[in-house]
This record gives C-alpha cells, structure tokens and sequence, in this order.
C-alpha cells in the first residue's frame, strides 16, 4: 500500500499544490510455462506494474482584478487587470474572489455555470466583489447563476440588470447575494432558487419591478436585511409554481430584519404555492421575524391560494400603515401559524383570517388604530395602546422611552434587553438616548 503523499516533500513549485496519491496502481500477473531439458513444465509468475496516477489539487486561494480598462489577455493581476466578468469566471475557480474596479460595465449577460470546484480550500466560495472604495456600475446585466458556492457582493445594478439564481443543471447549493444596490426598471430583481443560500444587506429600488426578491423552491436560505421600496408588486415573494422537474417545495426558510415599504399593487410579503389548484407543493417551516412592513397597497403579510402551507411563524414584526390587513390568512390548506410579539398599528384591518385553522396561535401581540379586531383573533396577552414609535413618518420604527410594547413580549429564539423581549422588531436599548433610544 502506498501512503499518501503530503506537500511536505513536494518541490517549491507545488507549494500552491496538495499531491494526492490516491489514484491507481494497476499490477497485472501472468503466467509462463516452459518445457525444461528434462522434460519438466516450468511455471513463471511475471508481475507488472503499469502505471500510477497522480493528481495535484489546488488548494490555495487566489485574487484577481477587473477593470474597465483591462483586457482578457492579461493575467488578471492588480497592475494588469481582465476586463470581463466571464473570463474571469472561466480562468479562476472555487476559493478565489475577483475584485471588481470602478467604472460603469455595460454587459449584456453574464453566465456562471460549470466553474472549477476547490473543497479542499477553507471558503470554497468564488467571490465577485467591488474593489474596497470603488463603485462599480452593471448596467443592463442579466447575471445568470447556474452553480454552487457563488458570492456575488457589493455590485450596483442599473437599467434592467438583475441576478437570477437558476436550477437549470440541477437544485444547487450556497449561493450568497450580499450588499447589492439594484436599481432601474427590471422584471425581478433578485429570482432566488438555492439550497442553503443566503441574500442579505440588499438595497432594492427599482424605478419599475414586478417584484423585489422573489423566493422560489429550496431548503434552508435565509432572508436577512435588504430593503425593498417601491416594487409594483411583492417586494418579499414567497413562491413556488412547480416550473421544473425537481422538487418545488419551500422548507426551512428564515426571513429576518427586512424593511419592506410601498409596494404599489399588492402586499409586502406573500407566502403562496400559486394560482393553479396544486396540493403537491408544500411550504414548511418558515419564520418571519424582525421585519418591518409599512405602506404596501395590500397586506403587510398575506398567505394565500393554494400548496400546503405548514409551520409558520410570524414573530416579532411590525405592520405599519398597510391599506389592506396587516396579516392576511386566506390559503386553501394551511395551518400551525404562529403570530406573537408583534405591533400591528394603522393598518385598516390587523389580522383577517377565512381559512380553517386547527392550530393558530396568537398572543402578546400589540393593536393600534384600530386597537379592536375581535376578541377570537387577538389572542392572549393583548396589548391595545400607542406603541409609541419615533418617528412613523420618516420609517423610523424604533421605540421611545416608555412604550408600552417594551418588555411586554413573550421569550421567543430572539436574544433581547432589559427583563423582557420588546414586541415589534425594533429592541429598545436602555443604554441609548432616552428619546430616541432603540436598536434594530
């Protein structure tokens, strides 16, 4: 048996490189016979050793460069830089991060599929980022994902640019869209399908969308931070309509400290399996937590048509301002809905619900203008007071000093201040000024 090969005695120029020594050994055995001069058979066993296979695998990180001014036929370094976004996809691979130059980058379309894999690097991650400082302009770009271990961070997206994570060659894994700036007129900014994917730190303000973030099948993603204003329709899509061959079902989502605001036709965030009567999609384990969701021109969050829809928790948000309901249940087949620690203020209903419920729980929720909604869909634990906000107006949904929603919610897998958790989505810091006292 041979053992396996470390870089210890590899020659300096593979010290980028692991030798692995797993490849094969091929021996083969044959047998000769032959007559002797007495008359006796000889046998002869002959052993061959035919080849050994040895593979090199990188496991380095490196860094390359983008410019406008660059060209394809350099080698990508700080002082000679590529000029496209493909070529460098195409001559780096898993581990590296590409920095992206200032400048405005008028590309039509940018594929990233079958890249090179590295698993043996810590961040197996290939990492599109802007160069630190520097603004870096997409301006009608249609970014095509269609891999694994993506992270595309810190690009601004113009004219009728988006980012369409894809599951054409397979349900894919890790893709990360973090601190992007989309903006202009687009049909949906960011289209999301992924397993274990992450899009957060987005600002998305697009002057005509259909949508902001539209979530289609996977397992395990998270939601975190962005901020959708002014989408035509859902700023937060919540959605699947079994498009492809693969499992269309939504599991394990986590939707987190989004701000939500203005969308013109429709509700801020729709959890739905689609139009079509089809039972066979399922939506599971999704929790929305420390959003806020002002001044759409439906709900604040609504579950509707059709799929079944299990296991959702609705925790500690804050429903501003929204002209229809503040949430909405109305979905065929749904249950164990979960609604607490929420401020649901202005809306002109709180919360409507026609579908039939089994399990539906609600409690420490706090109702304002209208403080009423019916003693069946309040809950316990109800609190029916101004919550006191900073300033609404401006979006600023941070509590005062003195708010009754302050310490009045009940502990849920939230960290908090003070001898309580706070209900709404802003924590009050104790520690901050007393007027104007409150952290995200």
């Amino acid at each position: 048996m041979i053992p396996e090969k470390t870089s210890e005695n590899l020659p300096e120029c593979s010290k980028n490189y692991q030798t692995s020594f797993k490849g094969m050994i091929l021996i083969r055995k044959y047998r000769i016979s032959m007559k002797s001069r007495s008359g006796f058979i000889l046998h002869y066993h002959l052993l061959t050793c035919l080849f050994i296979v040895i593979v090199l695998t990188k496991t380095m990180a490196e860094t390359y460069y983008i410019s406008v001014t660059g060209n394809d036929q350099n080698i990508g370094a700080i002082q000679t830089p590529w000029r496209s976004v493909e070529h460098a996809w195409k001559n780096s691979g898993g581990g590296d991060t590409v920095f992206v130059r200032g400048g405005n980058y008028p590309d039509n379309q940018i594929w990233l599929a079958n890249g090179r894999r590295n698993t043996t690097v810590e961040n197996p991650f290939w990492t599109l980022i802007n160069y630190p400082g520097e603004r870096c302009v997409f301006t009608d770009t249609r970014f095509i994902i269609d891999d694994d271990y993506i992270r595309i961070e810190g690009l601004q997206l113009t004219g009728s640019s988006f980012i369409q994570a894809v599951s054409w060659g397979g349900l894919h894994e890790h893709i990360e869209l973090i601190g992007n700036d989309i903006s202009g007129s687009t049909n949906v900014p960011i289209y999301f399908i992924c397993n274990n994917g992450l899009v957060e730190g987005n600002t998305i303000h697009p002057v005509s969308s259909t949508h902001g973030i539209y979530v289609m099948h996977g397992d395990h993603n998270v939601i975190r931070n962005n901020k959708i204003s002014g989408v035509n329709k859902y700023p937060i899509h919540i959605y699947d309509e079994k498009k492809y061959n693969h499992p269309s079902n939504i599991t394990n989502l986590l939707v987190e400290s989004n701000t939500v605001i203005g969308s013109q036709s429709r509700s801020g965030i729709i959890i739905s399996a689609g139009e079509s009567i089809d039972y066979s999609i399922e939506i599971i384990n999704v929790v929305l937590r420390k959003n806020v969701i002002t001044h759409n021109a439906e709900d604040g969050i609504t579950i509707r048509y059709y799929g079944r829809v299990r296991d959702v928790q609705i925790i500690n948000n804050s429903l501003y301002g929204n002209k229809a309901a503040g949430l909405r249940i109305a979905a065929k087949d749904v249950d164990q809905i979960v609604v607490k620690n929420n401020i649901f203020s202005s809306n002109r209903i709180q919360i409507d619900v026609s579908s039939n419920l089994n399990s539906f729980l609600v409690s420490h929720n706090l109702f304002w203008q209208p403080a009423s909604i019916g003693l069946d869909l309040a809950g316990d634990y109800s609190i029916k007071e101004n919550p006191l906000f900073l300033n609404p107006q401006t979006g600023d949904f941070h509590l005062r000093k003195g708010s009754p929603a302050i310490d009045a919610g009940t502990v849920m897998d939230i960290p908090f201040l003070g001898d309580g958790p706070d209900i709404g989505a802003c924590e009050f810091n104790p520690a901050s000024d007393s007027i104007s006292g409150g952290t995200p």
